[in-house]
């Protein structure tokens, strides 16, 4: 039985309007058949999303959280007499902004808003981009079921809802480089910020090219910020040996072992965060450690071992080692693939090296970026003018020589009873053979490659380094072959026998191994020593050219 208030429009917008501004809600429809129609009261995201809405919670939580889950409250209507027309124009143009009748009420049968029919393109979209991956394990099942809970969560948010209220009211939320903890803390002020951003970029950035350029602008200060765990980590290295502020360091170093917690207790990351920890693995701030310890028992390295293992097994959960492959992972975002490809790389690097030098088992078991990856591979490493280093291919001879240091390990150094047995069999000659062959030929590519001189020594410590690492075998080996083969007389103690032993070095099988080796400690400690400027070059290398 119809109702009289549908029988007038005059009196239909009359009841309207004042039902809606002493309840919120809207009176049921009619179709143009004359039925009832049940209007939605859902809100925008819950209807989004296809779930229940709860308006009592979302209503007592609006205000925290920020957002208009809710509907918002009408505005009152003006107590001056209207005209049946401006009533129903006011009624309208008061759901214009943020919402439209359909948005408000839901869709009425035969007829879809627009914006919705956009949201479900949206979706669709996503949907595809999220299911494009193969499976190849349950966490990846898990990951993608996380990429489609997180587009409920990150719906565009109305403008005129309660959040565009509340940065309307007070002075607005912080962004960018303001919003950064330690500026916002007091730690660090803008300007000190900067300064340090530009003393990495001078001093340390040459030895380890793993932040992109864009960073040490002061024009990408604020897109800096976001990235905090990279930013942090930049800080932390900067301001390791600033001893007139001592502050600063300890401020930083602070925030660094609670983001590093963050990180190691599983808490979401992106690559800025694998590239951090790395940086922080080559240099090993003082700061990062619960109290001052002295320096040369090993402490950095165990610490720097320790990094670059949380760093590889956060990449290997970001995909970043299907990048060592070209096209396999390729998102079609080109910058994002070559810095993911260098990140992974860089792990690769950091992980054989601080493993060689601490005689400990490699992180990474998978296939390394050796697969064909070359200068051209780095994009972000190429020269942007002529003046500039080409740190794309000094990038390549480090790949190259981190190569054959961990084919070494691997062949050389395996294990301590494969290493024993192969030292005692006298096996190993055909292998230290080949190895200084490969090693002679990465010189003669990449030894005499113009860059600049800080750089070009960093380059022939590594080499150098390397034939010691090498030969090293061999006089380890005539060690214990001498400690193996009985003593003719009990009597002589230890020492005296090996004395007796390499007494005459060149009539040994093993004394062209031997006298390389001591030739390579030696061109090591000189380069140090006299090529390497203590203040302006020593003091801002990473840890592994002098520990």
């Amino acid at each position: 039985m119809d109702e009289p208030e549908y029988k007038n429009s005059t009196t239909t917008t009359a009841n309207t309007t004042n039902t809606t501004t002493t309840t919120g809600s809207p009176k049921p429809k009619r179709t143009a058949s004359g039925q009832m129609k049940r209007v939605s009261r859902a809100c925008y995201n819950c209807r989004r999303r296809k779930s229940k809405c709860d308006l009592n919670t979302i209503k007592a939580s609006a205000g925290a959280l920020g957002a208009s889950s809710a509907v918002p409250p009408p505005a009152r209507p003006p107590e001056t007499s209207i005209s049946p027309q401006s009533t129903e124009n006011y009624n309208q143009s008061r759901y214009i902004s943020p919402y439209n009748e359909h948005d408000r009420y839901g869709p009425s049968e035969g007829h879809r808003d627009t914006s919705m029919d956009d949201d479900d393109d949206e979706d669709s979209t996503g949907e595809s981009a999220i299911g494009s991956g193969a499976l190849r394990n349950p966490s990846d099942a898990w990951q993608r079921l996380t990429n489609v809970a997180k587009r409920g969560t990150d719906a565009p948010r109305p403008e005129g809802g309660s959040g565009g209220r509340a940065n309307t009211n007070g002075a607005g939320a912080r962004k960018g480089i303001f919003a950064y903890r330690l500026v916002e803390n007091e730690v660090l002020t803008h300007g000190l910020v900067m300064q340090l951003i530009t003393r990495y970029a001078d001093n340390y950035h040459c030895y380890f090219p793993l932040v992109p350029r864009k960073y040490f602008n002061s024009a990408c200060l604020d897109q800096f910020a976001e990235e905090k765990h990279l930013l942090t980590a930049v800080l932390t290295v900067a301001s390791k040996d600033l001893t007139s502020m001592p502050h600063v360091h300890q401020g930083c170093s602070k925030y660094m072992l609670e983001l590093i917690s963050g990180i190691a207790a599983g808490a979401d990351c992106d690559v800025e965060a694998v590239e951090a920890l790395l940086i922080l693995a080559e240099w090993e701030p003082q700061g990062l450690r619960p109290s001052i310890e002295p320096v040369g028992r090993g402490e950095e390295d165990r610490a720097a071992w320790m990094h670059v293992g949380i760093a590889l097994r956060s990449g290997y959960f970001l995909g970043l080692d299907k990048t060592s492959f070209r096209n396999d992972a390729a998102t079609g975002d080109t910058q994002a693939d070559n810095r993911k490809r260098l990140a992974w790389a860089s792990c690769y690097v950091s992980d054989r090296l601080i493993s060689v030098r601490i005689g400990r088992a490699f992180w990474s078991r998978g296939p390394g970026p050796m697969t064909g990856l070359v200068s051209h591979d780095f994009p972000s490493l190429q020269p942007q003018s002529p003046h500039d280093e080409d740190y794309s291919k000094i990038f390549q001879a480090i790949l190259d020589l981190t190569q054959l240091y961990g084919n070494v390990h691997d062949v050389l150094y395996s294990g301590m009873r494969t290493s024993r047995n192969m030292m005692l069999m006298g096996d190993y000659v055909k292998y230290i053979d080949d190895f200084r062959v490969a090693v002679s030929r990465w010189y003669r590519l990449w030894g005499k490659m113009p860059c600049a001189s800080n750089l070009n020594v960093m380059l022939q410590m590594s080499y150098e380094y390397l034939k010691l690492y090498i030969n090293a075998f061999a006089f380890q080996a005539a060690i214990s072959q001498a400690l193996h083969k009985p003593k003719g007389d009990d009597s002589v103690s230890q020492r005296d026998h090996l004395r007796a032993a390499f007494s005459n070095v060149a009539s040994m099988q093993d004394s062209r191994f031997i006298y390389e080796s001591v030739e390579a400690a030696k061109s090591y400690l000189t380069i140090l020593t006299n090529y390497v400027d203590p203040e302006r070059h020593l003091h801002f290398m990473p840890l592994r050219f002098y520990l």
